[in-house]
Formats: structure tokens, C-alpha cells, sequence
């Protein structure tokens, strides 16, 4: 009986033995690892005997080869599974060992606050509607940041103004002419408009504005040709600065119709400053020292002023007119600055106008609005443009009055419990300085108000951020 136990045991050994091959046993010394870190897969591996090179496969992707442990794929969709399959080659193209591995990329954590300090100098301008793109520019300098990944590109001679929702910019390049001209920024390819059917010398023209589907835009060109022995027929009409829109999808540029001049014929100058997503215009007529907004339903109806006060005698006394001047997100509100022309020098006050009810709110005598949401959340300035050294607030949806400006600080806190007070900028020289919105302005919102553009002036350049509602709090 103990004999039968005796070889019945060797047998099994024997068996186990045979069973456990080489490669089974290089196997357990054989490691092959997967890591996140943001929205990148870090791979690593353990060397393998006999190999010439090691091939790594990212889903169905082409694959990638390194004779390097270690490899990263970058730039990856946040809330999506990957897997990686892994090959070790010898020199013969064989594969020696395999492996392979799935791994998921979470939902982002976003902060609530954000910043982007560009090396060239680049200060905000807009955000897209949808919130994902921010645009800007300086000393024929620009750039664009895609606020679901926070990489920032920097434009070289190319001032970027506005942006579509699918990352369209628009703005004046400096490649070709000093001045600049109206161009086209998409995915780092350049067009600039063509208007020689307007004129035949475009020395210095701009697209200030874009729909958020990025099919229409909207800008001005300076008719350099005119003269006032000879004008053109459009300078005659609009003025040594032209409007005109452009449509993207046809190539296609037009000037918008006339409307009823209050000045007479021969504008000083008529420039357009944005474009709604229904393609409703912004302008502004700069005439005998004084501006006034224009609005086109679209290029085809002829301008109307926005809400004008006259004396007896036909002369302006009051008008809401700026450059600077904005459409909220849907178009709804204009929003900016306006004048009183009964007094030397004239009055300025911060402003905006409802398109539906064709009321006007005045904010007071001193500042401008520096942006606005749909939803009637106002953002002010105590100076007229940027010269402001506090951020105020005033929500006229939820009855806020004209005269009751909040800080910023106090309004983020007590409407979306967001202390702004415990982050610390990468800007900041002392080592716990604590953030401070002096000297700051909000330029612009998402279309849901829920994204907060801004600048900061500092010694060193403009700082660029983005306040994010739905963004995680600093502790």
C-alpha cells in the first residue's frame, strides 16, 4: 500500500513538473502595468529577455513602437475605457510575450478657478457659447484655450476676438500686412477674407465677431482709397470705416443695408462689433464726436438705433454707444456704456438694453458693464474700460437694483459657495499670497453663465482666468 502511495505521489510531481514550461514560469516575472494620471494612460513593463523592441495598441489604434519601459498616451476622453495590448518583438518581427489591459479615464475634476499667463502677452477677449473655448490677443499676438483639456495655443501675428463653438476664431492677422487684416483662425490654418470686390487695397481691415455655429461674421475695413475729392460710394454712406459680414460656408462678403442716418449722409466712421447666433448685428456710427450703437435684425433690414433721447431741436442728449459695446450670449441685451450729451464733457454711464422690452437700466455714473448673461446676472467694472480695481455684481433677474453692486467675491460665496479667497494663483510672487480680484474685469460668459471669463493686469502681463460654477472648490 505504501509503494502504490509512493508512486502515485511521483507520478503527480512528476506531472506538476512538466506542466510549469518555460514561458509559464517567465510569466510570474513578467509585469505589465496600466495608470492614470488626468486624462493620460501611463503604461509600464518589465524588461523582456530577447526582445528588439516593444509595440503597445490603444484600443483599435495603430500601434506604436518604443525600445523604452515606459510609454504614455495623452490627450485621452475623460469617462471612457481604454485597453492597451501589449507586445514584446524579437528581432526576427516575432512576438515573444503579450499581454493586455483595460483601464477607465474618471470624469474630470475641474477647479473652480483656472488661469493661463501666455508668454506673448495674449489678453482674453471672449469665450465660445458653449463654454469650451476661450480666445485672445495683444500686440498682434494671440491665442486659444480649450477649456476641456486647458492646453493653451498661442497665435503667432494673429489677434484672435471671438470664437464659434467648434473652436473657430476670428480676428486680425499681422503676417501679411502690419495693420492687420480680417482673417479666419481653424485648427491653425489661416484665411484671411478676401474683399477685393469693396476694395482694392485691403491695408487694414478685422472680423470682430462670429455666430457660435461658425457659418457668419461680422467686421470693418478702413476704406484707405477715399477721398473726400474723390469718396467712394460706401465712404459717402458709412464713412472712412465700412462695415461688412462674411459668410463662411458661401465665401461670401457683404456690406449690410442702410438704415435711417440720423447725422445725414457721410458717416465719420461705421464699424460692427458682434453677431448673434439668430445673425442680429452689433454696430457702433462714430459721427461729430459722439457714438451711437446701430442694430441690423440682419444685413438685409437696415439698422435702427438702439433707445435715443433728443431736445426740442432734433440734437442728441442721451444715446448708448461704445465700440466696447456687447451682445449677452443669445443676443438678447445689449450691454456696455452709454453717454449724456447735456454737459461738457459728457456723462458716462454703465448700461444695458433689453431688445425685448426696449427698456434701458443705467447703473449708475461711473464704470461699464463688462459682461452679462441671459439670465439678467450683470458684471461691472467701477472705471470705464478696465480701469476698474474691483469685479461688482448686480442680479437684476432675481431683483437686484441698479444702485446695489456686489463685489464678486461676496456674490460667487453666498450664491455658489465658491471662496475665492483660498486659491493661490501661480502668479502670485509671494509664496502664500492668496487670490485678489483688484485690478480685474470679467470680459465675457458661457451661454448657461456657468463659466466666468476674466483678465488681471500684473507687472508681468496679463493673467487670463476662468471661473468655473460647477468646478470644485479649493479646501
Amino acid at each position: 500500500m505504501k509503494n502504490t502511495i509512493k508512486l502515485l505521489m511521483c507520478v503527480l510531481f512528476a506531472f506538476a513538473f512538466a506542466s510549469c514550461t518555460p514561458n509559464e514560469e517567465n510569466k510570474s516575472d513578467f509585469n505589465f502595468f496600466l495608470s492614470v494620471k488626468d486624462n493620460t494612460i501611463v503604461a509600464t513593463w518589465s524588461a523582456v529577455d530577447g526582445s528588439a523592441y516593444y509595440e503597445l495598441q490603444l484600443n483599435d489604434n495603430e500601434a506604436v513602437k518604443t525600445n523604452k519601459l515606459i510609454f504614455e498616451f495623452t490627450e485621452l476622453s475623460y469617462n471612457t475605457t481604454y485597453t492597451v495590448k501589449f507586445n514584446a518583438i524579437n528581432a526576427a518581427g516575432e512576438s515573444i510575450k503579450s499581454d493586455e489591459k483595460s483601464i477607465e479615464i474618471g470624469v474630470r475634476v475641474i477647479p473652480a478657478y483656472r488661469e493661463w499667463t501666455p508668454m506673448n502677452g495674449a489678453s482674453a477677449m471672449a469665450i465660445s457659447n458653449n463654454g469650451r473655448y476661450v480666445v485672445g490677443g495683444y500686440d498682434r499676438q494671440g491665442m486659444i484655450i480649450d477649456l476641456y483639456t486647458d492646453e493653451m495655443t498661442l497665435t503667432e501675428s494673429f489677434e484672435l476676438y471671438d470664437v464659434s463653438d467648434n473652436g473657430i476664431a476670428v480676428g486680425s492677422y499681422h503676417g501679411e500686412i502690419g495693420d492687420g487684416v480680417a482673417a479666419v483662425w481653424n485648427n491653425g490654418e489661416i484665411k484671411v477674407v478676401d474683399l477685393s470686390n469693396l476694395t482694392p487695397n485691403n491695408r487694414m481691415s478685422n472680423l470682430t465677431g462670429i455666430t457660435p455655429d461658425g457659418t457668419y461674421a461680422v467686421g470693418w475695413y478702413w476704406d484707405y482709397d477715399s477721398t473726400e475729392e474723390t469718396p467712394s460710394y460706401l465712404s459717402t454712406i458709412y464713412g472712412s470705416i465700412i462695415p461688412f459680414c462674411y459668410d463662411l460656408e458661401k465665401n461670401k462678403v457683404t456690406v449690410p443695408e442702410e438704415g435711417n442716418n440720423l447725422f445725414g449722409r457721410g458717416s465719420g466712421a461705421l464699424s460692427l462689433s458682434a453677431v448673434a447666433p439668430d445673425r442680429s448685428i452689433l454696430g457702433c456710427d462714430q459721427t461729430h464726436n459722439i457714438m451711437v450703437d446701430l442694430i441690423w435684425e440682419n444685413e438685409k433690414t437696415g439698422y435702427e438705433y438702439t433707445k435715443l433721447e433728443t431736445d426740442d431741436e432734433g440734437y442728441l442728449t442721451y444715446g448708448m454707444g461704445d465700440t466696447n459695446n456687447r451682445f449677452s450670449p443669445s443676443g438678447r441685451y445689449v450691454y456696455g456704456i452709454s453717454s449724456t450729451y447735456t454737459e461738457i464733457p459728457q456723462i458716462t454711464h454703465p448700461t444695458i438694453y433689453d431688445r425685448t422690452t426696449k427698456e434701458v437700466t443705467l447703473f449708475g455714473n461711473m464704470g461699464y458693464v463688462s459682461a452679462m448673461t441671459d439670465d439678467g446676472v450683470v458684471f461691472l467694472n467701477d472705471a470705464p474700460y478696465g480701469w476698474g480695481t474691483t469685479v461688482f455684481v448686480v442680479d437684476i433677474a432675481k431683483g437686484g437694483e441698479p444702485t446695489e453692486w456686489e463685489s464678486l467675491e461676496d456674490w460667487i460665496l453666498r450664491e455658489h459657495n465658491i471662496d475665492l479667497a483660498k486659491f493661490e494663483p501661480s502668479t502670485d510672487t509671494e509664496p502664500d499670497t492668496t487670490y485678489e480680484l483688484d485690478g480685474s474685469i470679467i470680459v465675457g460668459t458661457s451661454a448657461d453663465g456657468r463659466k466666468l471669463l476674466g483678465i488681471t493686469s500684473t507687472m508681468s502681463g496679463y493673467v487670463n482666468f476662468v471661473i468655473d460654477l460647477d468646478g470644485v472648490p479649493a479646501e
